[in-house]
């Protein structure tokens, strides 16, 4: 198998953009409804287990994504680079996968007890032995399953994705109800990337062939990305480690489970659309106005659909906390709706790293992410040893400021964006926003009066659905009056039409 890659042509450029759509519409379909999965099994594990039995799993998953990342190998990302793709350059990423597996296995086996010991929890040990599992089997998948992700052809990964969900999601209620134990958030976590490996080999069949013989097209992004990971991963989960230490596991179940909901949107909305955007901003290589415009049409796109999200999760926290969590979950929709809060000052930049991938100076996101990580780690281990939660989460809303603010810098300096042209991407969804916030005021404060119930849950599908129609006439009629620049609304309109279409035909007949 040979794949060539070259500079799309401005004749090629939409249909460029039309396949980048399609993909996002995949992604977004399989992603959504993966996390719309995990949120049920969230909910209802929140009712059967114990807040510290979330507090566990975090600590041991904590260790198991730091160290995921500090082995993190890129192999997806440098293929995507390539101009010409070989099935040499395959089997090289499935050994580098395989040698990365077996350095995994070892430093788990190695830390268990030392990590049981800084805990004081000697259950630790077997969790980071079973959770060890899940990355490991995950980076064995199919390496041609990247061949469709290069055509944009996300229609493979979605029906391994949903599979696993629906797998993982049956084991982990199925441990929950029989042994009332933390185990059945670990059951879950393994069952799903197995599944979905397995699968990966029936959808793009591969016969492995251990060689490094194209090591070298490999080697420059795995140098500076395993040093980015490493920085990136500790700079997430250092809350999680010193909060570990200062606070209780039942507080820190308050804080994993709050943080897990509130990455909701960004699991189930933005990592899936970044795919097809990071795609078409990779092949704008040597066009720096391409380049500009393909980075903010992205952050326009993230933007869009990021900001109502996090503004509608962060004044709906407490009720939604109050609905699918109960009164035992003490403070988690204040919790809640902060952690959200947080989130969106990096939807801002968020496309930024795929321009230092584009222009070949991936040292720039080194430096960005040692900057965060020297800064960040002595805040939050300052907020959290004086102010507990409390701290842990505001320290988080300053560092996401903080961290947006150098990456705003760092664009002004590669490809000559303005400030104000970096901020006018998302003027329209900001706009839309606080409409929509000021449209769902008078609902939520009525629900402020009522009690957990049928009646409630109504309300709250009311404000959803009143804050979505609000914002997206909003959305539209600011884009029509701007002259309809490419964006995000150019799917909603497709969407409309064929919703037309369709009501229009059925009526007829």
């Amino acid at each position: 198998m040979s794949l060539r890659q070259s500079n799309p042509s401005a004749g090629e450029e939409q249909n460029v953009q039309q396949a980048a759509a399609k993909g996002a519409s995949w992604l977004l379909a399989a992603r959504f409804a993966a996390k719309s999965i995990d949120a049920v099994v969230l909910f209802i594990l929140a009712r059967v287990l114990e807040a510290a039995d979330f507090g566990l799993v975090a600590l041991a998953m904590g260790f198991i994504l730091v160290a995921e990342a500090m082995l993190e190998l890129p192999v997806g990302l440098a293929i995507l680079r390539l101009k010409m793709i070989d099935p040499a350059h395959f089997d090289t990423a499935f050994t580098l996968s395989i040698l990365r597996s077996i350095v995994f296995l070892i430093i788990s086996y190695v830390l268990a007890y030392p990590i049981s010991l800084l805990s004081s929890d000697s259950r630790i040990i077997n969790l980071i032995l079973i959770l060890s599992i899940a990355p490991i089997v995950r980076g064995l998948a199919s390496p041609y399953m990247i061949v469709f992700v290069k055509n944009l052809d996300f229609s493979r990964e979605f029906a391994a994705e949903i599979c696993g969900k629906i797998f993982g999601a049956f084991m982990s209620l199925y441990v929950a109800y029989t042994f009332r134990s933390y185990w059945a958030i670990a059951a879950g976590t393994v069952t799903t990337p197995l599944v979905g490996t397995i699968l990966s080999y029936i959808m793009a069949p591969y016969r492995p062939r251990l060689t490094l013989e194209k090591w070298r097209a490999f080697s420059h992004f795995i140098g500076w990305g395993a040093i980015t990971q490493l920085f990136v991963a500790i700079s997430w989960q250092c809350d999680r480690f010193f909060l570990g230490h200062f606070v209780t596991k039942a507080d820190l179940g308050q804080y994993a489970l709050s943080s897990d909901l509130a990455n909701f949107p960004n699991q189930s909305v933005i990592v899936p659309i970044m795919r097809p955007l990071n795609t078409v901003i990779y092949g704008r290589t040597d066009d720096l106005d391409g380049l500009r415009r393909a980075y903010l049409q992205a952050v326009s796109t993230i933007c869009t659909l990021g900001i109502p999200a996090y503004v509608g999760l962060f004044i709906t926290s407490d009720q939604v906390a109050r609905l699918f969590l109960g009164p035992e979950w003490g403070r988690v929709g204040y919790i809640l709706g902060v952690i959200a809060l947080s989130f969106l000052p990096g939807l801002f930049t968020l496309p930024w790293p795929s321009v230092t991938v584009a222009l070949e100076r991936p040292k720039l996101i080194t430096i960005a992410t040692s900057i965060e990580f020297f800064v960040k780690l002595p805040v939050t281990w300052f907020t959290v040893k004086n102010y507990g939660v409390e701290g842990a989460i505001w320290a988080r809303v300053c560092m996401n400021v903080f961290i947006a603010l150098i990456a705003f810098v760092f664009l002004k300096r590669l490809i000559n964006l303005s400030y104000r042209q970096q901020l006018e991407a998302a003027i329209r969804p900001i706009i839309a926003s606080a409409v929509m916030t000021i449209m769902i005021l008078p609902l939520l404060f009525y629900m402020l009066t009522l009690d957990t119930g049928i009646k409630f849950a109504l309300c709250l599908a009311s404000v959803i659905a009143l804050g979505g129609a609000s914002y997206t006439l909003v959305l539209m009629m600011l884009w029509y009056f701007s002259g309809s620049p490419p964006g995000a609304e150019h799917l909603v309109e497709r969407l409309y039409k064929k919703l037309r279409f369709k009501v229009f035909r059925t009526v007829e007949a």
